[in-house]
C-alpha cells in the first residue's frame, strides 16, 4: 500500500569550509520512507555559488537545493506513477534556517534573494502551504523538522574525503 510511504529529504551545509574561496557546500540525501524502511534514492553535494555570511545562510541555501533539485522532482515522479499525492517530510540540522524557511522571510537573511538567488517565500510555500490570508488552497501535507547532525545522512556530503597515497 503506497499511501503509507513518503519522500523523505535531509539537507546539510558546511559554512565556508573551502579554504581558497570561503564558499560553503550544500548536500542532500533523499529517500522513499515507510514506517520502518528507508530506500535511498538520491544523494548529492554541490558547492554554493557565493560566500555565506553565517551558518544559517549556508543551511537555508542547502535546504533550497535539496527541496527544488531533489525532493520535489522525486515527489512529482512518484505522484505521476502512483496517481496519488506524496507526503514530503524534510529535515535539517540548523534551527535558524528551519525557522526562516517556515516563516518565508527573515530580516537577517533578507539579502539572500539577490545575493544567493533563492527565495525564502518559495520554501515556505513548499513546507507550510498557503498563506493565512488566502481563502482557497489545500492544507499542506509536508513537514519540515529538525534532525541531529549525527542522524543526518546529508552531513556526509559536506565532509572532504581523506587523501590516500597509493604506491
Amino acid at each position: 500500500d503506497w499511501s503509507r510511504y513518503a519522500v523523505g529529504m535531509k539537507s546539510d551545509a558546511d559554512h565556508g569550509y573551502d579554504a581558497f574561496s570561503a564558499k560553503s557546500t550544500s548536500s542532500h540525501y533523499t529517500m522513499v520512507m515507510g514506517s520502518t524502511t528507508r530506500l535511498p534514492v538520491a544523494f548529492g553535494a554541490k558547492g554554493q555559488t557565493a560566500e555565506a555570511r553565517n551558518t544559517a545562510e549556508a543551511e537555508v541555501i542547502a535546504l533550497d537545493y535539496a527541496t527544488f533539485r531533489a525532493a520535489l522532482p522525486l515527489a512529482a515522479t512518484l505522484e505521476a506513477l502512483l496517481r496519488r499525492d506524496a507526503k514530503l517530510p524534510g529535515y535539517g540540522d540548523n534551527d535558524a534556517s528551519l525557522i526562516a524557511a517556515k516563516k518565508g522571510h527573515s530580516r537577517r537573511l533578507g539579502y539572500v534573494r539577490k545575493y544567493q538567488r533563492m527565495s525564502l517565500s518559495a520554501l515556505r510555500r513548499v513546507w507550510v502551504g498557503k498563506e493565512p490570508h488566502e481563502r482557497f488552497g489545500l492544507p499542506c501535507p509536508n513537514f519540515l523538522g529538525r534532525v541531529s547532525s549525527g542522524d543526518n545522512e546529508a552531513d556526509l556530503g559536506t565532509k572532504p574525503l581523506e587523501a590516500e597515497r597509493h604506491h
